[in-house]
């Protein structure tokens, strides 16, 4: 069994679903069976990770495979073959999430400051991507 990331966007937690699919049809992008990835995730935080969401995938598989997809199935893609990578993704995008949340959301942070609570939500934005580029660089290179 694989895991597979699932974010519940009601309470803001990362839970962990097992996918009993086999990996080989899962990982085709035409037929009932491509990956679809997880529509819960914002729209416009996507389409604001996309070029790392490709570049992720594209390590995967070949980069041509990708060009009638968007990265909703990147996402997929990514999940479907590479769980080291596929984390530290999950994990840039939710930091993602999360700052958008604290700049346009009401949020009730008690005593904490929103500035300072922004702040460190955009070094741990910037820290994830960081160590994703990385990870992506090396597995291209590793081609």
């Amino acid at each position: 069994m694989t895991e597979t990331w699932r974010v519940a966007m009601d309470d803001r937690t990362t839970r962990f679903t097992h996918d009993t699919g086999g990996t080989g049809a899962s990982g085709e992008r035409r037929g009932p069976d491509r990956p679809k990835g997880d529509s819960r995730l914002p729209a416009h935080i996507m389409a604001a990770v996309r070029d790392t969401v490709r570049a992720a995938a594209a390590t995967c598989v070949e980069p041509s495979r990708l060009e009638a997809s968007g990265p909703y199935e990147w996402l997929a893609i990514v999940e479907a073959h590479d769980a080291e990578l596929s984390g530290l993704l999950r994990g840039y995008i939710e930091a993602c999430r999360y700052l958008d949340e604290l700049q346009h959301h009401a949020i009730d942070l008690g005593r904490t400051r929103l500035a300072d609570a922004v702040r460190d939500a955009t070094f741990a934005r910037d820290s994830m991507y960081r160590s994703l580029i990385g990870a992506i660089g090396r597995k291209s290179r590793a081609d």
